[in-house]
């Protein structure tokens, strides 16, 4: 029963974050109340000393800065407008997902992604409304750290950054070639560019207040916690949700 319940849950997160943190956490909380009965493998955490610290730091700065901006945002602007403003993100994220599904070679993908990005860019008016679903093409994503995994590079340790939080080297070197992929970053003022991407990130903030005020609470090693699914994000991504159950850490017993 609990690997059939991770099974369904893990796939979830790991495919729909993208486009919808508040689900992405809602499904890691749900996995941190389950009881211990997956074998646990240890993640490369060499500079578990200087990620603490850093993570101390993310966490001030989230408490008198992120959290507070992402609520006041919340509190001024209606649903319907989040929601627009979420899907127009999710569909520029599309052209370097389909670039990748292009390099790993998958063609449904690729087609997937590519219909989508057109159908939402003209019937859904630069994305804002997800037309392309309701033809049947859900939602699919492909990113450079997931491309280089399948090239065969190694993650390298966990790293964990002010701001932008948990990572590897691996990823951080995709997350710099997708940000150059984003139609975002070919913004030639950065008067036009930076509040386009500030946007983005507090709409991503303000997805996760109570899932991360929720997770705050419950656990007792936050920082494990959130490397713990942090890396079995990736490998559900990397591997398309083929991973096998059996070789998830148990997040709970990684917090003790």
């Amino acid at each position: 029963m609990l690997k059939t319940t991770l099974q369904i849950l893990l796939p979830i997160a790991c495919r729909e974050h993208r486009m919808s943190p508040l689900r992405f956490f809602a499904c890691f909380l749900a996995v941190m109340c389950i009881s211990k009965a997956v074998s646990a493998e240890p993640i490369a955490d060499p500079f578990e000393r200087i990620n603490r610290v850093s993570f101390a730091i993310h966490q001030t700065l989230d408490r008198f800065a992120m959290r507070p901006a992402a609520i006041a945002y919340r509190t001024v602007t209606p649903d319907f407008v989040e929601t627009r403003i979420r899907n127009i993100f999710a569909n520029l994220s599309l052209p370097a997902a389909g670039i990748n599904a292009v390099l790993q070679g998958k063609p449904q993908q690729t087609l997937t992604i590519t219909a989508r990005f057109l159908i939402n860019t003209t019937l859904g008016i630069a994305g804002m409304f997800d037309v392309a679903e309701r033809f049947g093409l859900m939602p699919s994503y492909e990113d450079t750290a997931q491309t280089f995994a399948r090239a065969g590079m190694p993650s390298g340790p966990y790293l964990f950054i002010p701001l932008l939080g948990p990572s590897s080297p691996r990823h951080l070197l995709g997350r710099a070639a997708d940000q150059f992929m984003s139609p975002v970053s070919h913004l030639q003022e950065p008067r036009d560019r930076n509040p386009v991407i500030g946007l983005n990130l507090l709409q991503i903030r303000a997805d996760l207040v109570e899932p991360l005020d929720d997770l705050t609470a419950s656990s007792t090693d936050l920082y494990a916690s959130m490397r713990s699914f942090y890396w079995q994000n990736r490998e559900f991504e990397i591997l398309d949700g083929e991973t096998s159950i059996d070789t998830l850490p148990d997040v709970l017993d990684l917090g003790d």
